[in-house]
């Protein structure tokens, strides 16, 4: 059945809480771009998020107490689009709009979960409960398209203020 999610952070902050049906269900601290590991607890469990690189191009998640990854996490440069491998399935996750605030999670080009964006800090969404964890995923792989966006956002100010 359906579940209705929401999520909200502050501006300057890199943690999200989860909430479903406005009752709070857990945090995500999302990534930096120096880090390689950020850390969640959803629904009862606690997860790990660690990047291949530094640069964060890869990701596997951990989910506590599991050797084998839950899900690998394919970002795909600088397209704003990532390839998500959950349970075995492929999941595409794309941006629908060039600010980057509403984000799609499709298999076989049938969306999945499909973001709501309700302010600039937060969102929600209707989900399949089977689908919450992929939620928690969706979560952590748009904070990374967010932070490198304002780091070409910073780069390009101190050219134009050195220039």
């Amino acid at each position: 059945f359906m579940v209705k999610f929401s999520w909200n952070k502050h501006f300057f902050s890199n943690t999200y809480t989860i909430a479903e049906n406005a009752e709070e269900r857990g945090h995500l601290k999302g990534n930096n771009i120096f880090s390689s590991t950020s850390e969640a607890t959803f629904m009862g469990n606690d997860y790990k998020f660690v990047s291949e690189h530094w640069y964060n191009q890869n990701a596997k998640v951990y989910k506590a107490g599991q050797t084998e990854p839950l899900a690998r996490i394919n970002f795909n440069g600088f397209t704003s689009k990532a390839e998500i491998i959950y349970n075995g399935k492929i999941y595409q996750l794309k941006f629908l709009n060039l600010w980057q605030s509403r984000w799609e999670i499709s298999k076989n080009e049938e969306p999945i979960i499909t973001s709501k964006k309700s302010s600039l800090s937060g969102g929600e969404a209707n989900i399949h409960e089977e689908y919450a964890e992929l939620l928690l995923i969706a979560l952590y792989t748009s904070n990374y398209f967010y932070s490198i966006g304002f780091m070409i956002i910073i780069i390009v100010v101190v050219i134009i203020i050195s220039s």
